[in-house]
């Protein structure tokens, strides 16, 4: 332990990042640890202490930093300046106050910090104990460096929904439906003929339905339609499956989606990790293979684009833009052009 703590003066700049994800995928960790050499890295027992890590981080939910440095002065200040006030703490001599207190954020930064948990294989330990008892068998500093951890819905609000009214909804819905019916032009007769010509007409073989479902994986029966639309055309059926699936997604925009499933990337040399949440509406949609493949796509994505910070331009920090925008204005070029366009 002694040698380990001498060894916490070094540069550890290789290591590796790993990740673990919970069985349903509801939960994933990624983590960084640091090593002073590539050999050390490469190692079993180094590679056992950042999976082990990784799990430790998924088994504490009230863990938010790696050690007691990390937690934000100010958040602290605002905590103290809180707890002094209350009734408790008046009621103690003025003396010992400040005491009481700092015992009291101790314990609440102690309790958020990683090093200081009870290691979960060895409850007589503490994290930062246990890294110490490795750091002294490999004979190198090793540092946890960051983690990151998302709980799949968290912060989102799930859809409750009121069946009763639904129903009625659906009721006044049909209702109005039969009474526009009635109230419209016989031109509306006219067009319906017109559609069912169209539809008699159009012989939609079940090769070409296979062929369109194929190539945009669209259901039967709106792959049927589609040529049928199209007088049989298949291209001119591929665009208007579409515009139906982009008018369709668009409408989907605002329903509330708390399920999907949680993964990562890791890429080779476990120099670079992603871990990504995708949320859709229905577990039975999450469990889907295309639904899998979406989002592990989405994290070989995030891995490949280096300078993607957010996930939406709507994501962006306003005051940063704000900012950013003051010093564009002042740029030479900029006063260059007339007033009025810059």
């Amino acid at each position: 332990m002694a040698s380990a703590d001498k060894k916490a003066s070094r540069v550890a700049a290789e290591g590796m990042v790993a990740m673990y994800i919970h069985a349903g995928s509801r939960l994933g960790v990624l983590v960084e640890v640091n090593c002073e050499t590539d050999f050390v890295a490469r190692g079993d027992k180094f590679k056992e202490l950042v999976q082990n890590i990784a799990l430790q981080v998924a088994a504490c939910p009230e863990v938010k930093y790696v050690s007691p440095a990390d937690v934000d002065p100010e958040m602290l200040e605002k905590e103290r300046a809180v707890q002094m006030k209350m009734e408790d703490i008046l009621a103690k001599p003025e003396a010992i106050r400040a005491k009481i207190v700092q015992g009291r954020l101790d314990k609440m930064v102690n309790e958020k910090a990683l090093l200081m948990q009870p290691w979960i294989r060895d409850n007589s330990v503490t994290v930062g104990d246990y890294i110490k008892g490795v750091v002294a068998e490999l004979g190198e500093k090793i540092s946890v460096r960051r983690f990151q951890k998302y709980i799949l819905g968290e912060g989102l609000e799930k859809r409750t929904e009121d069946f009763a009214a639904e129903v009625a909804a659906q009721t006044e819905a049909l209702a109005a439906k039969a009474a526009a019916a009635k109230a419209a032009p016989a031109v509306e007769e006219v067009k319906k003929v017109e559609v069912e010509k169209k539809v008699i007409t159009v012989t939609v073989t079940a090769k070409q339905v296979k062929e369109l479902r194929d190539k945009t994986a669209a259901g039967m029966m709106d792959c049927k339609q589609a040529l049928g639309e199209c007088d049989g055309d298949f291209e001119e059926a591929v665009i208007w499956l579409r515009k139906k699936g982009m008018a369709s997604a668009d409408k989907k925009a605002s329903r509330v989606a708390a399920e999907g499933m949680v993964a990562m990337y890791i890429h080779a040399g476990s120099r670079l990790g992603v871990l990504v949440e995708v949320n859709c509406e229905t577990d039975f949609v999450a469990r889907g293979d295309k639904f899998k493949e979406l989002v592990q796509n989405i994290a070989l994505q995030v891995a490949a684009c280096p300078e993607v910070k957010y996930v939406s331009p709507a994501d962006v920090d306003p005051e940063m833009l704000e900012k950013e925008r003051a010093v564009q204005m002042k740029m030479e070029d900029i006063l260059a052009k007339p007033e009025a366009i810059r």
